[in-house]
């Protein structure tokens, strides 16, 4: 890959992070879908200058998953369809790829559809944090150094969310405590 389109795919990957870092800081859950469709369009871009086409399906499908359910939140027609789609390219690359860390991208897809369309505060959280460690693993997989920038901060962003989401819980519990 030329020297100045290796700078441009990590040029769109920076941009990408900063959004999935505003993200996770969003207490809202509509706030952290938008944002992080946000970011996610700009890191298809960065995928495709990569050529890392598996992970780059996933993430325009991703794109295409979250306007859809904003659009159309409570059709469970296009949740199910999601899931099936998502579902069947985890098994494609599970099985069809040259490395089992291909399949890792449709299975993080797999998961955040499930966390966007069917859950909702802590346990959207906890999934987003699962989803991190396994882009994490796939950025080292593909030398992508934004992929791991941008999901090692998203993991201290999403502990920061967790205890912004539940501090009124947990300082009711260190009340209890005394």
């Amino acid at each position: 890959m030329e020297t100045y389109l290796l700078y441009l795919a990590h040029l769109f990957g920076g941009i990408a992070t900063l959004s999935f870092f505003y993200s996770d800081m969003q207490e809202d859950d509509a706030k952290l879908d938008r944002y992080y469709t946000i970011g996610n369009f700009f890191f298809l871009i960065h995928l495709l200058f990569l050529k890392s086409f598996v992970p780059a399906i996933t993430v325009f499908l991703a794109i295409l998953r979250n306007g859809l359910n904003r659009k159309y939140e409570d059709n469970k027609y296009i949740k199910y369809t999601f899931v099936v789609i998502f579902s069947g390219i985890f098994f494609w690359a599970l099985f069809f790829t040259e490395h089992w860390s291909l399949a890792l991208p449709a299975s993080v897809s797999l998961i955040m559809t499930f966390a966007f369309l069917y859950t909702q505060g802590n346990m959207l959280t906890y999934l987003s944090i699962l989803c991190s460690v396994l882009w994490t693993i796939v950025g080292v997989h593909i030398g992508s150094y934004s992929i791991i920038a941008v999901e090692a901060g998203s993991i201290l962003l999403l502990i920061y969310r967790y205890f912004k989401q539940n501090r009124n819980s947990l300082a009711a519990v260190g009340d209890t405590a005394v």
